[in-house]
């Protein structure tokens, strides 16, 4: 009887501490661009060095890269995001922009699930993204301390690098390390204008993957952690 109540108990625990999945590949966001109404928009800065760095309290591992079946152009990626901070932490995850980015909402966060080249501090390869707002629960995730939730995007990886600084002018390498990275993109109060503040915000996976990237645009498929 005692054995039965702990394995419950055990089972409990485990599905208890099981990470959340936001699935960015079944589902992904619709893109964003700011309304031509908007005025000046804040520029993406990845390597200011006039500006701080400033590091989220997440903590990123990369799990895998597969090729899809059928889309070979198209690889999953598969990461892990711990919240190693004290406090719980609010994970953007809306799928809409017009409803996060309506004018009038406080607390506009643009989320950037990237990959990014070892090695070099600006070559992001951008992935997918999401949106949240204070004033629109539904649009943000609460993640506990220690909490961990399972993110999954796809990514052209062989397409995102030639888009990437320092490689858009290069021919495509046959294999490349890569880490995850995330950007928080948080945006100032101002329903005439959509203005980023600085500095940026982000995290980048102590653990990288090496990648082959296929010369005719097939995905890049792990050869090792």
């Amino acid at each position: 009887m005692f054995r039965a109540v702990l394995l419950v108990l055990l089972e409990g625990t485990i599905l208890a501490q099981a990470p959340v999945l936001l699935d960015l590949a079944a589902n992904p966001a619709k893109p964003w661009y700011p309304p031509s109404i908007s005025g000046t928009f804040g520029g993406v800065c990845f390597d200011c060095p006039a500006k701080p760095e400033v590091r989220l309290p997440l903590d990123i591992h990369i799990e895998s890269i597969e090729a899809l079946p059928g889309s070979p152009q198209q690889s999953l990626v598969d990461m892990l995001v711990r919240n190693v901070g004290s406090e719980a932490y609010s994970l953007p995850v809306g799928r809409d922009p017009e409803v996060a980015f309506q004018a009038t909402n406080h607390g506009r966060h643009e989320f950037c699930f990237d990959l990014k080249v070892a090695g070099e501090r600006n070559s992001f390869l951008l992935g997918e993204e999401t949106y949240g707002s204070a004033d629109v629960p539904d649009t943000m995730m609460s993640v506990a301390p220690q909490g961990v939730v399972r993110v999954r995007f796809m990514i052209d990886v062989a397409k995102a690098l030639r888009h990437a600084p320092n490689h858009w002018q290069s021919d495509t390498p046959a294999e490349l390390n890569v880490q995850a990275a995330i950007v928080d993109l948080v945006y100032e109060d101002d329903a005439r204008k959509y203005v980023l503040r600085s500095p940026q915000l982000r995290a980048v996976s102590t653990n990288e993957l090496l990648i082959r990237i296929v010369r005719d645009k097939e995905a890049g498929t792990p050869l090792k952690k």
